[in-house]
C-alpha cells in the first residue's frame, strides 16, 4: 500500500470532535451520574451509555490514519511524528489536571498523581502504565499500535504498512476463528491484540480499500471477519455495563448492540471520507479548529470536569453538566489554538535533538 500522507479529510475532523463530545457526554450524563466521579444528585440518562462506543470508533480512525501516514518514514521518524502529535497536548492537559487534583478533593481520587503526571508528560511509560487522568487509558492501546508500526518500519520498511495490517488482523482473527469453531462464549476472554486490535485493523482495511478504490475478495473477507470481531468486542463492553443499566433505570442493552454500533460507526466514517471538501473558507477553518480541539477535550474532560461539576452544581440554576460541557469545549479550543503551538514547537525541537544525539552515539 502506498500511503497518501498529505491528504486532509475535513469531515474526519468534524467526526473527531463529535466523538470527543460523545465521550464527554457519556462521562457526565451516565458514568459519572452513576457514582463514577460526581457527588451530585443527578439522574443518569441511560441512552448515553451507548456513547462509550466513541472510543472504539476512535481506534478505527487511528488505524485508518496510521496506515495512511507511515509513507516512506523510518521507524524513528514515524514515532517522533506521533510523539509530537500527542506529547504537547498531554503536557498541557496533564499539568492542568495535576493542579486540580493536588489542590482539590477530586472524585474519584487520583492515586499517585505525581507519578501519573510523569507518565503522562513523558509519554513512553503510558505504553504500560495509566496516566494522571482516567480517560487516558485508551492512549495505552494507541501507543502499543504505534510501537508495532514503528518496529515494522524499522524491520521491513518497504512492506511495513501491509505487514502491520496482516499482523494486527492475524492477532485478532486467529483467536476469533478458533473461538467460533469451538464455542462463541470463549470470546468473552480478552483475546487478540489486547482486545482492541480488531478496531485498528478495521481502520487499516478501510484505508487500503479507500486508496485502491476497489476491494479484493480477500480484503472483503478480512473486513467481514473484523466486523464480526469488532461487534463481539463492543457487545462484551455492553454486557459489562448491562447490570449498571438495570440499576440506573428501565433501559436494557440490545442483544445486537455491537453490530448496530459498528455498522453505524463504519458507515459514518466512510461517509466522512467520501464527502467532498467544503468550498467555504470560513467553514473549513471552523472544521480545522474543532478537529485540533478534539484531543485536548478528550484528555482534559474527566477529572477536571467532574471537579467543576461538583463545585458548580449548587451554584447554577441550570444543570452544571451542560455548562461544564460547553466550558470544556471552549477551554480545549483555547488550548489547541493559543497554548499548544508554542509547546509543540519546543517539544518537537527537543525530541528531534534527543533522537539525533542518540543516533550519533551509536
Amino acid at each position: 500500500m502506498k500511503a497518501r500522507t498529505d491528504q486532509w479529510y475535513p469531515y474526519l475532523d468534524a467526526l473527531r470532535i463529535v466523538l470527543s463530545g460523545a465521550v464527554v457526554l457519556y462521562h457526565y450524563f451516565w458514568h459519572g451520574a452513576l457514582g463514577g466521579g460526581m457527588n451530585i444528585n443527578a439522574t443518569p440518562i441511560d441512552q448515553f451509555a451507548f456513547f462509550s462506543y466513541a472510543v472504539q470508533l476512535f481506534f478505527i480512525i487511528s488505524g485508518f490514519v496510521i496506515a495512511g501516514s507511515m509513507g516512506n518514514k523510518t521507524g524513528l521518524e514515524f514515532f517522533i511524528a506521533r510523539a509530537v502529535r500527542l506529547g504537547p497536548t498531554l503536557i498541557v492537559c496533564g499539568t492542568i489536571t495535576l493542579m486540580v487534583v493536588k489542590s482539590a478533593a477530586t472524585t474519584p481520587p487520583v492515586e499517585a498523581p505525581f507519578l501519573g503526571y510523569i507518565y503522562t508528560i513523558t509519554l513512553i511509560p503510558l505504553i504500560r502504565e495509566l496516566g494522571i487522568d482516567p480517560s487516558l487509558w485508551s492512549i495505552t492501546y494507541e501507543l502499543r499500535f504505534y510501537s508495532m508500526a514503528a518496529l515494522l518500519l524499522w524491520i521491513w520498511r518497504s512492506h511495513a504498512e501491509a505487514s502491520l495490517l496482516w499482523l494486527v488482523a492475524a492477532l485478532d482473527l486467529i483467536p476469533l476463528v478458533g473461538g467460533l469453531m469451538i464455542d462463541a462464549r470463549m470470546l468473552s476472554t480478552n483475546t487478540g491484540f489486547k482486545i482492541y486490535g480488531c478496531f485498528f485493523a478495521m481502520g487499516m482495511v478501510i484505508q487500503a480499500v479507500h486508496q485502491r478504490k476497489r476491494a479484493s475478495p480477500l480484503m472483503i473477507f478480512i473486513f467481514l471477519m473484523l466486523f464480526i470481531s469488532c461487534s463481539i468486542r463492543t457487545n462484551q463492553d455492553f454486557v459489562k455495563i448491562h447490570s449498571a443499566l438495570e440499576i440506573a433505570g428501565n433501559f436494557s442493552a440490545l442483544d445486537h448492540t455491537g453490530f448496530y454500533l459498528n455498522f453505524f460507526g463504519i458507515v459514518t466514517l466512510i461517509a466522512c471520507l467520501s464527502m467532498k471538501s467544503p468550498k467555504n473558507a470560513n467553514f473549513i477553518s471552523i472544521l480545522r479548529v474543532l478537529g485540533r480541539a478534539s484531543f485536548p477535550l478528550y484528555a482534559l474532560h474527566q477529572s477536571v470536569g467532574f471537579w467543576l461539576i461538583n463545585i458548580l452544581n449548587t451554584q447554577l440554576t441550570i444543570d452544571a453538566r451542560v455548562f461544564v460541557t460547553v466550558l470544556m469545549l471552549l477551554v480545549s479550543i483555547g488550548i489547541s489554538e493559543a497554548i499548544e503551538p508554542s509547546v509543540r514547537g519546543v517539544y518537537a525541537r527537543l525530541i528531534r535533538r534527543m533522537a539525533s544525539t542518540a543516533s550519533s552515539m551509536r
